[in-house]
């Protein structure tokens, strides 16, 4: 970033006088044919101690980013910032600030020196209270009292903001340092306490960020969809042991996440459910055009992947790894999802019930298997569970089972033909044992071309079959299927 005009002081008005904020120095400089004022965060008074509350420092911060209707770049140097101090609100019997608030600003950049971590106080409490004893409330489903609730918010919340840039920075929520509630909402703890949040903005990039151990969310998108992109774009990013998702994409258009990781959800000292890597849930608008390139979905509580709840279509991912060791790798019932070059270990749930061709969930040149997760069996008792996903697509994929089996691919009997799975250039490994006279795959309803099943003789000889396209006691070759035992 090159500084492209000399130093000057920059002036704000204080309480009672003119001042100088802290000694404040401000650079300019231009970053894509726009001016940003670039200030350090050590000069609103924080300090990365690791023991200073940097409360007051972040919302001096806030200010003077709302002033300037943005136009910053703000860095941080190393070191630990801690931030968050809960208080009784009109809303909630606890409430805290979100701790870097960007609202309805432009062109703003956040970023850090390697080593740098803001991270959330010890001491908060999270979710409903007895606000007498502030124990736990054992409130049950469907628990909406603010008044017995107390809530985190997030580091770092975007709303109505254009031209912004988060940037190497490791975001801490130290679940384990706060005082977990009881329920607050449908399920579990459903209260803001997250890494990012987006509300209705565009042309947001979250690059180089560790986002983990937040009670909720390590980010969450909330955008109404419309007909312009939102141009949402996470990079080369981590997002581990968060308690509900990665990732909760609940509204938007155009969503691009590529080289990061959304993984180890539900799997620190909080976890609600979904406790997926990613969540694509339309709640606040619809979803379309989300893009996940080379990403990793990998030991979530829940499935790596979920889509099966409001208006979502058109994803694709692409070289991306999926490991399902306590749930599934993906459980998708939403329309046009494509998977390209992925890797899928533990059981794929469902496919869209597609109406045609396009809209139906396609996998092409991925490959699926049973491989252990560090000595851990992976998810289910199948490679993938379809469940009448009418039209799915397999194109050059390999299945290689040892142990489950490697699909249940079953339709609706009254299916016509056109509506069948698709089976072209496969190739499926059979390596495992089954009970004599069992099948060890189910493919009914589904037309094979140019594929290839590879079984040991004693499969032959045992009487496995494939229920639905090979007789039991008689496997053989099939049009579009070629047997081969080993």
């Amino acid at each position: 970033m090159a500084i492209t005009s000399g130093t000057y002081q920059h002036f704000v008005q204080g309480p009672g006088l003119l001042m100088t904020l802290a000694g404040l120095l401000v650079f300019t400089s231009v970053i894509m044919g726009q001016e940003r004022a670039v200030v350090n965060a050590l000069s609103f008074g924080a300090k990365g101690d690791g023991k200073t509350d940097n409360t007051a420092a972040f919302n001096s911060i806030n200010t003077y980013i709302k002033k300037a209707k943005g136009n910053v770049a703000l860095f941080f140097p190393k070191g630990i910032y801690l931030v968050g101090k809960q208080k009784a609100t009109p809303e909630f019997w606890l409430d805290a600030p979100n701790a870097i608030e960007l609202t309805g600003v432009t062109n703003v950049k956040i970023s850090g020196e390697e080593g740098a971590v803001l991270k959330y106080n010890s001491g908060m409490h999270y979710g409903s209270f007895d606000t007498q004893s502030k124990k736990p409330l054992d409130a049950g489903h469907n628990f909406f009292d603010k008044k017995r609730s107390g809530r985190i918010g997030s580091i770092i919340h975007i709303e109505n903001c254009r031209n912004i840039l988060i940037q190497q920075l490791e975001l801490h929520g130290n679940d384990s340092g706060q005082v977990r509630g009881g329920t607050f909402g449908d399920i579990d703890v459903q209260l803001p306490y997250n890494g990012i949040f987006i509300r209705n903005s565009s042309d947001v990039t979250v690059s180089d960020m560790y986002a983990h151990h937040f009670g909720l969310d390590g980010i969450q998108v909330s955008n109404q969809t419309n007909k312009e992109s939102d141009k949402i774009t996470i990079r080369n990013s981590r997002f581990y042991y968060n308690g509900r998702q990665g990732l909760s994409w609940v509204g938007g258009n155009q969503l691009l996440a590529e080289n990061c990781s959304f993984s180890h959800t539900g799997k620190g000292a909080m976890r609600s459910l979904p406790a997926s890597g990613v969540d694509l849930e339309a709640e606040v608008g619809p979803i379309r055009n989300g893009r996940f390139v080379g990403c990793v979905f990998e030991n979530n509580t829940g499935a790596g992947v979920v889509s099966a709840t409001g208006d979502n279509a058109d994803c694709t991912f692409e070289s991306c790894t999926f490991w399902g060791v306590t749930s599934y790798s993906t459980w998708v019932t939403k329309p046009a999802f494509t998977y390209s070059a992925c890797r899928f270990y533990g059981m794929v749930q469902h496919g869209f019930a597609a109406k045609n061709e396009r809209e139906a969930s396609r996998y092409i040149n991925c490959h699926f298997s049973d491989s252990t997760y560090n000595g851990t069996p992976t998810w289910g008792g199948y490679l993938i569970d379809a469940n009448d996903a009418a039209f799915m697509q397999f194109d050059s994929c390999t299945f290689t089972v040892t142990r489950k089996k490697p699909f249940n691919l079953s339709g609706k009997p009254d299916w016509p033909q056109t509506c069948w799975y698709q089976m072209t250039n496969c190739l499926i490994e059979v390596k495992g044992r089954y009970n004599p006279g069992d099948d060890f795959s189910t493919a009914a309803q589904c037309l094979f071309t140019n594929s290839v099943c590879r079984v040991p003789f004693f499969l032959i000889s045992n009487q496995n079959y494939i229920y639905g396209l090979m007789p039991k006691g008689k496997p053989k070759s099939m049009d579009g299927l070629w047997l081969e035992a080993f």
